[in-house]
């Protein structure tokens, strides 16, 4: 197996922020005609508690690659780690909830564990490395066309 320099992938935030400033201008842009005494004030508030949460939830999350294998920390949950050896697939899912599809890459192992990565909340760039070292060092794996094609820098129109 070829040595792997150790990589840590993080999340991309500057989404949140974007949406947060939008959010805020909106709210200081519109007339202050309410009976509630600042009431602006309490409306930026709670946005920014709101946004503050998912940013730093973002901020505790990231995937480690090293010569061991992979692993996945995400906010509330236990670190998940696999060694090369005991990924047996890696999918491109579909998950459709009430009003939200989302899209995940899921690498799953002998033991009946997986790790779930939401490829929108990371760089292409990223995603190309996780997807390269899968294929090198998980030769016994059955990983998906689309995660193959990935390893080669194309990906699907609707990943951005």
């Amino acid at each position: 197996m070829i040595p792997i320099e150790t990589r840590i992938i993080v999340p991309r935030k500057f989404p949140i922020l974007i949406i947060l400033v939008l959010i805020i201008w909106g709210i200081a842009s519109v007339d202050n005609k309410s009976t509630i005494p600042n009431a602006r004030f309490y409306l930026i508030a709670l946005v920014l508690l709101v946004f503050g949460g998912l940013y730093l939830s973002l901020a505790n999350t990231y995937i480690v690659i090293d010569n061991l294998g992979i692993s996945l920390k995400q906010p509330f949950k236990k670190l998940k780690s696999f060694d090369w050896q005991e990924i047996s697939q890696a999918s491109w899912d579909w998950s459709i909830d009430v009003h939200t599809v989302n899209l995940s890459w899921i690498i799953y192992s002998n033991k009946n564990t997986n790790i779930s990565v939401q490829p929108s909340f990371y760089k292409r760039k990223d995603l190309q490395i996780i997807a390269e070292v899968l294929i090198r060092n998980c030769p016994q794996a059955n990983i998906h066309n689309k995660i193959k094609k990935a390893s080669e820098g194309k990906f699907p129109w609707y990943l951005f």
